[in-house]
């Protein structure tokens, strides 16, 4: 360095300097708009011999919707409310696995005996009387398929077995035990037509609520189904039926027009150039991890997402349960661990329906009980 004494004495000066190198465009790590979250639904039927039939009403179940209208944009006031059926949450990077944990705390209607709360066994369907198959491998009951197995991500030790009363020896199912299910990328059912701009995923950190692949095929694949395979259906996939340049949703083919069966597509439909058409039908991708048709009036869900990159032991979750406090990242300034939604009307008010962990009539804290938790 050269220059006089003064020279230096004149120039500026900085102390205590810190330099932030990022790597990438410094993203949230996991991260929800609002409206997309799970909504409290109300139980669907169109049974009017339901009205003011209390026992048959507690048997109806819920679609399980999220608060986004997906229907078409057309500024019409007559326009269509479809909401969701998946939440979809955004989480950016490489070798990302996003997971849905929750916990289900069962509606009276879904128990073979609800004044019996949690020493009644659950059923295998709520309008139903028989109770639900033992807990197993490759279970297509989604109760004994969790119970069976809570997932990778879930509570320690999964569900309890009862140690005394009518169940003792039995698996049960503990609305305090969560579970876990791996999400998929989030994408649109149809074949890839890049052509007419048809891609999937349609974004690579975008993510739904519906089981991803590895969750329903061993390795991955198309073939042999995994344990959680079993609670899957398979589904037609969409197809474009003509090439031409121009889009009207009538070349989008989902169903059998021709009546040609099951899953079967009019050949020259499938052969024309660039449909899109892999010569496989149907997939199992795209199944809500949370179904419809599952849960009663007075059913309470509580649930939250992790994002984990590989091995990396670092772990992000949304809502963050590790503090009350709001969670920006879910476009919300709620105080709160995780989120939740209920069938309503709900049941747990009757004073003769037990909370299930409990055997005293009269006592139902039910959802609250969970909630005060939090």
């Amino acid at each position: 360095m050269s220059g006089t004494q003064s020279e230096w004495d004149g120039g500026a000066y900085w102390d205590n300097i810190s330099l932030d190198i990022v790597d990438g465009a410094g993203a949230a790590p996991l991260g929800v708009d609002i409206w997309q979250l799970y909504q409290d639904t109300f139980p669907s039927n169109d049974n009017a011999a339901l009205v003011n039939n209390s026992a048959a009403f507690d048997t109806t179940t819920a679609y399980i919707k999220s608060g986004l209208n997906v229907a078409p944009p057309t500024g019409d006031t007559h326009r269509f409310m479809v909401p969701g059926d998946t939440t979809v949450v955004i989480a950016g990077g490489d070798s990302v696995r996003v997971d849905l944990v929750f916990r289900i705390l069962p509606g009276p209607g879904n128990y073979v005996n609800p004044t019996l709360g949690r020493n009644s066994q659950l059923k295998a369907a709520p309008t139903a009387a028989a109770p639900i198959p033992a807990p197993a491998s490759g279970s297509t009951n989604f109760w004994s398929n969790y119970m069976f197995s809570n997932g990778t991500n879930g509570s320690a030790g999964g569900h309890p077995t009862a140690t005394s009363g009518p169940l003792a020896g039995q698996k049960i199912w503990s609305p305090n035990v969560w579970n876990s299910a791996r999400c998929d990328t989030a994408d649109v059912n149809v074949f890839q037509l890049h052509k007419r701009s048809i891609r999937f995923p349609a974004r690579t950190d975008w993510w739904m609520t519906a089981y991803h692949e590895a969750d329903i095929y061993v390795n991955g694949v198309s073939g042999a189904l995994t344990h959680r395979g079993a609670l899957t259906i398979a589904r037609n996939v969409c197809f474009v039926a003509d090439t031409a340049t121009s889009v009207s949703v009538k070349e989008v083919i989902c169903g059998d027009p021709a009546g040609l069966g099951p899953y079967t597509y009019p050949p020259a439909w499938t052969s024309a150039p660039g449909s899109g058409y892999n010569g496989v039908s149907t997939t199992r991708e795209g199944n809500k991890i949370i179904p419809d048709g599952l849960l009663t009036p007075g059913s309470h869900v509580e649930y939250f997402f992790r994002r984990q990159d590989g091995t990396d032991p670092n772990v992000f979750l949304m809502p963050d349960t590790n503090a009350v406090t709001p969670q920006n990242l879910e476009s919300s300034t709620d105080g709160h661990r995780w989120q939740e939604f209920s069938v309503l009307p709900d049941s747990w008010k009757k004073g003769k329906l037990p909370a299930p962990g409990s055997q005293q009539l009269g006592l139902r804290p039910g959802l609250h009980a969970l909630r005060r938790r939090s």
